[in-house]
Parts: structure tokens; sequence; C-alpha cells
């Protein structure tokens, strides 16, 4: 009779025991997360400015011009699109609105000088 109370007893006292050193880990490896430095989940999103900046840096060609320029958010992915007109080329990239980094960039050749007058008056005027 004694054997069938000490058994169970002893399973509990194995249970407990195991559960405390599970708990126990998990303590451990929770001190350690605190401890690394806490980084915010919300980022600072890049201006207006600092992405016409960039944008005019990367296409310095003759009569640059933006256009445009729209922020857009789709889900966690944020980012500015931003059409340029040179007199060589209309140009439309896409930035990353916390990094900065060029995503995208498409280009369209100017077949002619009229093309690109045209598009900056139009655009001066629309409003």
């Amino acid at each position: 009779m004694k054997k069938i109370v000490l058994v169970p007893a002893l399973i509990g006292v194995m249970g407990i025991g195991g559960l405390i050193a599970v708990a126990g880990n998990n303590t451990f490896e929770a001190a350690n997360i605190v401890e690394e430095p806490v980084k915010s989940s919300e980022q600072v999103r890049l201006s207006v400015e600092e992405i016409e900046k960039k944008a005019l840096e990367l296409v310095n060609g003759d009569g640059a011009v933006i256009t445009d320029i729209e922020f857009e958010s789709e889900g966690k992915w944020s980012h500015f699109e931003v059409e340029i007109v040179t007199k060589e080329a209309e140009y439309e990239l896409k930035f990353d609105a916390f990094t900065g980094e060029l995503l995208e960039k498409e280009v369209d050749r100017q077949d002619d000088d009229d093309d690109y007058y045209e598009e900056i008056n139009d655009d001066r005027y629309d409003d």
C-alpha cells in the first residue's frame, strides 16, 4: 500500500520540479532579452524635403523638375513615389519612406523637347 502512494507522490514532486526548472529557464531568457537595447517599433518617416533631395541627387539631368511626389502606405510598407522630368527623360522613382532606399526606378526617354515643356507647364497650372 505504501508503494502505491509513494509512486504518485514522487511523480508529482518530479513534475513540480520540472515546471519550476522550465519556468526558471524562461525567466533567465526573459532577463537576457530585457538587457538588450530596446528598439522602438515606430520608426521616423523621412520628410518630403529629404526625399526630394535624394531624388534630385539621383537624377541630375538637365533642367530636372519634380512634377509629382506622393506618400503611399500599404500595410506595414510605406514609400514615396516621385516623378521627375528632365529634357532627356521622365523618371518615376519609389523610395522607402523610412530608410530613403531606392526601391524602384523607371525611365521613359523623351522623344521631343516639347514634351518636357508641356509636362512642366501642365503640372504648374493644374492647381
